[in-house]
C-alpha cells in the first residue's frame, strides 16, 4: 500500500497538460483495487489540489476522468464508495470549516465584550487592593538584603524571562503558520470545488447552496474572501436562464457588503466580482494555469509581434540627442533645421546675442508664421520693423 502512495504522489508531481493522458494511464495502472487504495488516491489528489491553486483545473479534470473509470467498492457495513462521493465529501468537510471558523471568532467576541463588562468592576476593586499592598510594602522596607543576592537572583530571572520570551515567540510564529495555513487551503477548496462543478462533478443546487451558505455567514475576510474566489470561477456557468434571478440576488447584498465593510482590501475583491459581471465574467488579468508547450510558444510569438507592431507606429529610434529642437549638433534631424543655417529658426549657444537672427525669414529668407496670409516675408514682429526687416531692405 505504502509502495502505492509513493507512485501516485510521484504520477501527480509529473502531471501537465501535455502529459495527461499518458500518466492518467499510469495511474490507473498501479491499482486502485481496494477501498484503502481509493482513499489514498483521493487524499493525495485532494492535498494536492490545496497546495497547488494554478492546476485545480487540471487536478479537477483528473478527478472527472477518474469518477467514470474507478470501480465502486462496498464496505462491510453494505455502504457503497465510489470515487465522486469520497471527494465531494472531502471538498465539504474542508468547506464547513470556514463558515464553522468564523462563527467560533464571532461567539468568542460576543464572550469577551459581555466579560468586558462585568469584569469592569471587579478591575476597579483589584486596583484598589494593589494599590493597597503597594502601600503597605514601602512602609515595610524590606527589599535591601543584599546586593550579591539580588544580583544572582536577578541574572536567574532575566535567563527564566529570556527562555519564556523565545518560548512565546516559537509559540506564536506556530499559530501564525497555522493560520496561514488554514486560510490558504480553505481558499484553494473554493477554487477546486468551483473547477469540480465545471466538469459537472456538482450539480447547479448544491452550487447555489454553497454560495448562500457564505453570503449569510458572518460578513468576516475568511467567507467573504471565499465568496469571491468561488463566483469568480463559477459565476458564467451560474449565470445562465435558471440562475438569473438568484445571481441577481447574490450581487444585491454583495453591493450593499462592498459599501458597509470596513477592510479595504475586502471592498476592492467585491467591487472587482462586480466589474468581472458586468464584463460578462471576463477578468481584468488573465488567470494562471497550465499551459502546453505549443501555447506557450504561440503567446511568445504573438507578444513578439505585437511589440515589433507598436515599434514601427512610433517609429524609428533618433537616439538621444537627435530630438526635435536639439541644438547640440549641426546635422540633420530636429525641426526646419539647415546645414547652412540655424537650427530650426534658433540660434547656437555658442553665438554671441548681437549675431542672434529675429526670425527664420531674417536669417535664412525663408518664409515664417505670421499675419497676411499666414506667412510673413522677411518683416519684423511689429509690421514689417526690426533689425531683420532693415538687413533686408538695404540688401543689394
Amino acid at each position: 500500500m505504502e509502495i502505492k502512495m509513493k507512485d501516485v504522489k510521484a504520477i501527480l508531481n509529473k502531471l501537465t497538460p501535455e502529459s495527461f493522458e499518458k500518466l492518467f494511464e499510469k495511474l490507473m495502472a498501479v491499482g486502485i483495487d481496494s477501498p484503502a487504495a481509493l482513499e489514498g488516491v483521493i487524499g493525495q489528489i485532494f492535498e494536492k489540489a490545496l497546495l497547488e491553486p494554478t492546476f485545480c483545473e487540471l487536478y479537477a479534470e483528473l478527478c472527472a476522468k477518474l469518477s467514470g473509470s474507478v470501480s465502486t467498492f462496498e464496505t462491510e457495513e453494505g455502504q457503497k464508495l465510489t470515487f465522486k462521493k469520497l471527494m465531494l465529501s472531502k471538498c465539504q468537510e474542508q468547506f464547513d470549516k470556514v463558515v464553522e471558523v468564523v462563527n467560533k471568532k464571532k461567539d468568542a467576541g460576543e464572550e469577551d465584550k459581555a466579560e468586558g463588562k462585568d469584569g469592569e468592576d471587579v478591575a476597579k476593586k483589584e486596583a484598589g487592593d494593589a494599590d493597597a499592598d503597594a502601600d503597605k510594602a514601602e512602609k515595610k522596607g524590606e527589599a535591601d538584603n543584599g546586593k550579591e543576592g539580588e544580583a544572582t537572583d536577578g541574572d536567574k530571572g532575566k535567563a527564566t524571562d529570556k527562555k519564556e520570551t523565545l518560548d512565546e515567540r516559537r509559540q506564536r510564529e506556530e499559530a501564525e503558520y497555522q493560520e496561514m495555513m488554514r486560510r490558504k487551503k480553505s481558499l484553494n477548496n473554493v477554487i477546486f470545488v468551483g473547477e469540480l462543478f465545471k466538469q459537472r462533478m456538482i450539480s447547479p443546487k448544491i452550487m447555489h447552496t454553497c454560495v448562500q451558505s457564505l453570503l449569510q455567514a458572518p460578513p468576516e475576510e475568511d467567507t467573504l474572501e471565499a465568496l469571491c474566489k468561488l463566483l469568480s470561477t463559477v459565476g458564467r456557468m451560474l449565470d445562465d436562464d435558471k440562475g438569473r434571478d438568484y445571481i441577481n440576488a447574490y450581487f444585491r447584498k454583495i453591493q450593499a457588503m462592498s459599501e458597509e465593510h470596513t477592510s479595504s482590501r475586502i471592498r476592492f475583491l467585491l467591487k472587482d466580482l462586480m466589474e468581472m459581471r458586468y464584463n460578462r465574467w471576463e477578468a481584468r488579468r488573465k488567470k494562471d494555469g497550465p499551459k502546453k508547450i505549443e501555447d506557450v510558444h504561440r503567446e511568445a510569438q504573438m507578444e513578439a509581434a505585437r511589440k515589433a507592431q507598436s515599434s514601427m507606429r512610433r517609429g524609428p529610434s533618433r537616439g538621444f540627442d537627435s530630438g526635435p529642437g536639439d541644438f547640440r549638433r549641426s546635422g540633420g534631424g530636429g525641426f526646419g533645421r539647415s546645414d547652412s543655417g540655424p537650427i530650426g529658426g534658433g540660434y547656437r549657444r555658442d553665438e554671441p546675442p548681437n549675431r542672434r537672427p529675429l526670425s527664420l525669414g531674417a536669417a535664412s529668407g525663408q518664409a515664417s508664421l505670421g499675419p497676411r496670409g499666414g506667412v510673413m516675408g522677411g518683416q519684423g514682429a511689429r509690421g514689417g520693423g526690426g533689425e531683420g526687416a532693415d538687413r533686408d531692405r538695404c540688401a543689394p
